[in-house]
């Protein structure tokens, strides 16, 4: 029996099976089942739940803020409330990059180039187009020579 095997990276996981390479979002091998072979060019993300996503948390940032800021008279508080209003976006938009990252698989067969920099990986594959492609996983974290050595064994 195969083992299968997943990594992190910055917008979700990378799952690996005997014959391919799966881009999701939780890592969940349920996920795999659903997922459908790399075409050529841009992958839709989920841009309309994103922007929404976004906007509704940027709205209900800017309404609190705004009535912190409007409420006090306190520099030093309005000062903080902008702060931590910032760095309560920012941790909402970290907790949602994986609802951003992209979903399909790559047969290991296709794969024509693996190279691999501290903490991104670049691969070289054929799509189910036969077009040549290069996909950058950045933020990744594994053990990149294990990694490598999965993608390179095949059945």
């Amino acid at each position: 029996m195969y083992k299968k095997s997943f990594y992190k990276y910055k917008y979700g996981y990378i799952n690996i099976d005997q014959n391919n390479i799966y881009i999701t979002s939780t890592g969940n091998w349920s996920e795999t089942i659903q997922l459908t072979e790399k075409k050529f060019g841009k992958t839709k993300k989920r841009i309309g739940r994103v922007i929404s996503i976004y906007f509704f948390f940027t709205i209900i940032i800017l309404a609190l803020l705004g009535s912190l800021i409007l409420s006090y008279k306190n520099l030093l508080f309005k000062l903080l409330s902008l702060l931590t209003s910032v760095a309560g976006f920012l941790g909402i938009k970290r907790y949602f990059d994986t609802e951003t990252g992209q979903r399909f698989f790559i047969p290991k067969t296709k794969i024509i180039n693996i190279a691999i920099n501290e903490d991104s990986i670049k691969l070289n594959f054929r799509t189910i187009d036969n077009k040549v492609e290069e996909l950058k996983i950045h933020g990744f974290k594994g053990d990149t020579e294990a990694f490598k050595t999965e993608i390179e064994t095949t059945t």
